[in-house]
């Protein structure tokens, strides 16, 4: 089994689980979502969505505020239950389960907010989920300099990246990253992108929400595009950003019901996240 990130992540064998029916389902170590259907008081943040992130391969989700991007992730690691649809995660329905529960699954995510212990250390914010990598993670992503800072006193940059060595030390097989650049310099956004890549060329899946094409374009990865809770696009950045309607969607105010679903898009962000070690 080889490593990335010194040794925080390896190279994860996808184990099916055997008597659970998952009709034409996912591939091994895909992640599927079938049908899903959301709505937040009669706000629709999710209609009938179906999309697969392929096991170990880079996906970026991009939309307008108010696409149903952050309402996604929540579906998916357990924070927001669907109304319909199912979840695929290789050969695992997922639907339904509690967050710590996806995550045992392997399935891991960061917040827009970083949603750290702001009265513990860096280090001591990585050792939560997981003691035996703590400090391989803090020394690649550069924060052994500031390992014993409290965290609500640093930098936002690093508290970003802290947020994201912990997601890492879990040894994630598929990784959910919402706005990782968001905030960050010009040093720790291509820190970020470069820990992006490696995880991709490890077989880990990769799947970030992100509003700054530059650093779409630079990670060229699979692009879906969602508008109002529903799969508008795909494809790669470059097919695309000739297509006038996704220019008109992403860029323009195509529809105002974007701005009642941009509120219920947001739901499930004040929720911990399950980062313990189990």
């Amino acid at each position: 089994m080889s490593s990335v990130v010194g040794g925080v992540l390896r190279r994860h064998p996808t184990h099916g689980l055997k008597g659970v029916d998952t009709g034409a389902g996912a591939a091994s170590g895909d992640l599927v979502l079938e049908s899903i259907e959301k709505d937040f008081g009669g706000v629709k943040a999710l209609q009938s969505l179906t999309m697969r992130f392929p096991a170990g391969k880079l996906s970026a989700i991009i939309g307008p505020n108010g696409a149903g991007k952050t309402t996604l992730f929540n579906v998916i690691t357990g924070y927001t239950k669907p109304d319909c649809g199912r979840v695929l995660f290789g050969d695992r329905d997922s639907t339904g389960l509690k967050p710590h529960q996806v995550h045992r699954l392997g399935v891991t995510r960061t917040f827009q907010d970083v949603k750290l212990f702001e009265d513990l250390s860096c280090l001591d914010n990585l050792r939560i989920a997981s003691k035996t990598h703590a400090e391989n993670a803090a020394e690649q992503l550069g924060l052994l300099p500031i390992a014993e800072e409290v965290t609500g006193n640093l930098p936002y940059a690093s508290q970003k990246l802290t947020a994201l060595g912990r997601a890492l030390v879990s040894q994630p097989k598929f990784l959910l990253l919402d706005e990782p650049t968001s905030g960050l310099d010009r040093e720790a956004a291509a820190l970020m992108m470069s820990t992006v890549r490696k995880l991709a060329e490890m077989d880990v899946g990769v799947c970030l929400i992100e509003h700054n094409l530059d650093v779409v374009r630079e990670l060229r990865p699979h692009v879906l595009c969602l508008h109002l809770g529903r799969l508008f696009a795909e494809g790669s950045l470059d097919e695309l950003e000739g297509r006038e309607d996704v220019d008109d969607i992403f860029f323009g105010t195509a529809d105002e019901s974007a701005d009642q679903s941009d509120a219920a898009d947001k739901d499930g962000q004040d929720q911990p996240s399950s980062v313990v070690e189990t």
